[in-house]
This record gives C-alpha cells, sequence and structure tokens, in this order.
C-alpha cells in the first residue's frame, strides 16, 4: 500500500517538476523574473520531492542485512532438509535393492540344493532299480525258461495227438510243476473222441491211445507224471467219462491208475 501511494506522489512530483519547469523558461523568457524565480523554486521543491520519494522507495524495496540473513537461513535450511530427504531415500532404495539381491542368492541357493537333492535322490533310486533288475534278472530267466519247456511239452502233445489218434480233438492240455519242483512237471492232456463204438471197444481204444502219449512223453525229460482224460459224446457228452494215470519209472512211465464212468462198465 504504501509502495503505491508513494509511487503516486513520486508521478505527481515529476509532473510538477516538469509543469513548473516549463513555466520557469517561459517566464524567463518572457524577461519576468520574478515569476520566474517563484516558478524555478516550485520546480525545485518537485525536484525533490520526486528524489526524496524515489530514495524512499528504494529503502523500502532493499531487504535488510537481517532479512537477507533469515532469508538466507531459511534457504539453507530447505536445502538442508531437501539434501536429508533426498539421503534418505537413496539409502532405502539402496537397503531396497541389497534386500532384494540377498533374496534371489538366497532362492538362487534354495534352487541348488533341490536340485542337488532330488539328483542326488534319483542317482539313489536308479542305483536300486539297477540293483533290482540285477537281482530279479535271473528269476525271470528262470520263469522264461520254464514257461518255454511247458510250451514244448503242450506242441509235443498236440503232435502226438494229430499223428497218432484217429478222430481225436484237444479240449485242452494242461502242464503243472510236479510236486513243486523246478523243472519236473506233470502233464494233464484233456482230450475228446468223437467216435462211436460199443463201451469195450471204447475202453481199449482210449487205453491203447493213452499207453501211446505216455511211452512218446517219456522221452522228454523232466516229465514226472501223466493223466490223460478222456469225453466220448457218444457215450457222455460234456464230461470226463475215463482217466488213466501214469508216473515215471526207470523203464518208463508205468500205468498207475485206471478209472472208467458208470456208464463204461
Amino acid at each position: 500500500m504504501l509502495s503505491d501511494f508513494i509511487a503516486i506522489v513520486g508521478v505527481l512530483s515529476f509532473i510538477s517538476l516538469i509543469t513548473f519547469s516549463t513555466l520557469t523558461y517561459k517566464k524567463f523568457k518572457q524577461n519576468s523574473k520574478a515569476q520566474g524565480m517563484k516558478f524555478l523554486k516550485f520546480a525545485g521543491i518537485s525536484f525533490l520531492l520526486m528524489v526524496g520519494l524515489m530514495s524512499l522507495e528504494n529503502l523500502l524495496e532493499k531487504p535488510t542485512d537481517s532479512a537477507k540473513v533469515d532469508a538466507d537461513k531459511t534457504i539453507v535450511t530447505v536445502d538442508k532438509d531437501e539434501q536429508a530427504k533426498k539421503e534418505a531415500e537413496l539409502k532405502a532404495k539402496e537397503e531396497e535393492k541389497k534386500a532384494e539381491k540377498e533374496a534371489k542368492l538366497k532362492e538362487e541357493q534354495t534352487a541348488k540344493e533341490q536340485a542337488s537333492k532330488e539328483k542326488t535322490e534319483k542317482e539313489t533310486e536308479e542305483k536300486a532299480k539297477a540293483s533290482t533288475e540285477t537281482k530279479s534278472k535271473p528269476a525271470i530267466k528262470e520263469v522264461v525258461i520254464e514257461t518255454d519247456k511247458k510250451e514244448d511239452i503242450k506242441k509235443m502233445v498236440k503232435k502226438i495227438v494229430s499223428a497218432d489218434l484217429m478222430q481225436t480233438k484237444i479240449s485242452e492240455i494242461l502242464v503243472n510243476n510236479y510236486q513243486a519242483e523246478d523243472n519236473k512237471y506233470i502233464v494233464l492232456p484233456h482230450l475228446k473222441w468223437d467216435a462211436q463204438n460199443s463201451k469195450k471197444t471204447t475202453v481199449e481204444i482210449l487205453e491203447m491211445y493213452s499207453d501211446n502219449i505216455a511211452a512218446k512223453l517219456y522221452e522228454q525229460p523232466g516229465i514226472e507224471e501223466i493223466t490223460v482224460f478222456w469225453e466220448v459224446p457218444y457215450h457222455l457228452e460234456g464230461e470226463n467219462i475215463a482217466k488213466f494215470n501214469y508216473t515215471r519209472t526207470t523203464n518208463g512211465m508205468a500205468k498207475n491208475d485206471k478209472w472208467l464212468a458208470p456208464v463204461l462198465k
């Protein structure tokens, strides 16, 4: 407010100075010295007033040393606060980066340990598996050999039936281990004789065919016992009506048992 007032008064003083100076010049030119001196005095007062107002305005606008110091202190304080804030932010970022780096290293270490553990477990498992397979291989080999042996015996029975036994069909051939011993077998052929004959002739033919099978299977080592089952649909369909049992001896297959159903007696 005061600076505005001073400015207005200064402008008026300047105008007065110009006006009185002009009048002074005119009066002196008109040889009116008294009037000229009077206007010159007013012009001088206006000039002094204008200079004084300008000096006052400069004093008002110019800050005191104390104000300057306070301003400098404020700026310094603000600068220090900003610097401290920036340093705190920078430190926080560095700590955050450090924490992230440590977490990443820890994660990588954990992953390496897990991978190493899995690798060790896998190697242990593979060794155990290899050891088991190694131990079981002989047993598997024995089972395969035994299975092949049984299949060979079945093929031999089929060959005998096909070559020697007329009007005879195979229902089933079973080959089992003899008294749970390895490489020793009992052979159980289930046969069907599809012919129409008397009871007496039927029994004679069935016994002759059974003896033939036993004699030829004796040539196969490991066959310790043979039991031949017979079905004859002409006398009784769907059931066995005769059975002949043989066991190995030093001289061949000995007949141990002969069973006939009532329809053949």
